[in-house]
């Protein structure tokens, strides 16, 4: 990415992993690596009539005889099985091989205007895994084994040259392109920002973290005398990895708040297809409407002070709860609003840190639906 590269991931699941390891083929293995004679044998007698039954509740299957594959959930067998897969990257043709057990990413990458060449290098690389599994007698799942393209933001905003989709096959079959994939339990996206990984994490914890509370605030003057503190508006700067998540968090509030009608028509600020423009639209008409009645107009400008700065926090909280935020999202909400806090910075001046007990902060993302 650093080097304005396009990487191709294929994740490739294999089926059956553990189940399908070959005694014969794995014995020559590890004589293969220096296993002698009398510890050969031993491991025979290791793999040679292995029995098993299930037991489910209060039945119990038949006894079988296990042909093939290593015991799952013995000391052993994890060993065993890294050993026989030990040579696969062996066998490709130099590309990044990255495998933890059965889990195996297969890496490629390639300029942009090179995507003929890194489709042609991919479909090279499953086709010599197709080739080590045929003779393992290992098998991939085609329908679960992923392909997913990462790139930098400058270079995926440029859609009609990022809308390429890469055309790598395994057994004539086209792998299908995702835009995220869960690898190893981290879920990862086509810029890795590991917003989806994150989004996830504080979901589940109902936890805004403490780090990504902390603001640095510039005052910056509004209008009247500049003497006065009030006439000062305070701009907070956060991290960036806070205001990705602001970002996804907003985006999610925004289409619960518009999908249940929860946000009056009243209301033009901070919304989507409303502006300055409709609101004065909205209201001049009334005013017009009422003047061709012969009707005289009483207008009351309100000017809440420090409108932003005084918000209860208890009480946001209870109108959100209202409108139908509960639970693991109105934890996260609370998370998000406590214990915030700010240092103020003018010029190469410092004030102490505070801690803000109400109000929400100016300028995220999520402060404007706090507000309205």
């Amino acid at each position: 990415m650093d080097d304005d590269k396009v990487t191709c991931l294929t994740f490739i699941d294999f089926k059956k992993a553990f189940d399908l390891i070959n005694h014969k083929t794995l014995l020559k293995k590890l004589a293969i690596y220096g296993v002698d004679g009398s510890s050969i044998a031993w491991f025979t007698s290791y793999l040679s009539d292995r029995k098993q039954f299930v037991k489910l509740n209060e039945c119990v299957s038949t006894c079988q005889v296990v042909s093939q594959g290593v015991p799952q959930g013995s000391i052993l067998g994890p060993s065993l099985f890294i050993t026989f897969i030990n040579d696969m990257p062996l066998h490709m043709p130099d590309p990044n091989v990255e495998i933890y057990a059965d889990d195996t990413t297969l890496a490629r990458s390639a300029s942009i205007d090179k995507l003929p060449v890194l489709t042609r290098m991919i479909n090279q690389d499953l086709i010599c895994l197709e080739r080590w599994c045929n003779e393992n007698g290992m098998v991939i799942n085609t329908s679960k084994t992923k392909s997913m393209l990462i790139a930098s933001k400058r270079i995926r905003n440029n859609t009609s040259t990022f809308s390429i989709s890469i055309d790598a096959k395994l057994n004539d079959a086209v792998i299908e392109q995702v835009l995220s994939y869960k690898l190893l339990g981290v879920s990862l996206d086509q810029d890795l920002s590991f917003t989806t990984q994150i989004d996830e994490l504080c979901k589940k914890s109902g936890i805004f973290p403490d780090d990504w509370k902390f603001a640095k605030v510039t005052p910056i003057y509004k209008s009247e005398n500049k003497t006065l503190c009030e006439n000062y508006r305070p701009i907070s700067v956060i991290s960036n990895i806070a205001k990705i998540f602001e970002k996804l968090v907003c985006r999610q509030l925004n289409t619960f708040l518009d999908n249940n009608n929860i946000i009056v028509k009243n209301q033009s600020g901070f919304r989507r297809n409303h502006s300055t423009e409709t609101s004065l639209l909205q209201s001049t008409e009334m005013w017009l409407k009422s003047m061709d009645q012969g009707q005289i107009n009483g207008v009351i400008f309100l000017d809440l002070k420090k409108a932003f700065d005084t918000i209860d926090h208890q009480i946001l909280l209870s109108k959100l709860q209202v409108y139908g935020i509960r639970d693991h999202t109105l934890k996260w909400f609370q998370s998000y609003l406590d214990q915030r806090k700010q240092i103020c910075m003018l010029n190469n001046c410092k004030s102490d840190i505070e801690t803000i007990r109400c109000g929400v902060p100016q300028i995220l993302d999520l402060y404007y639906f706090s507000f309205t």
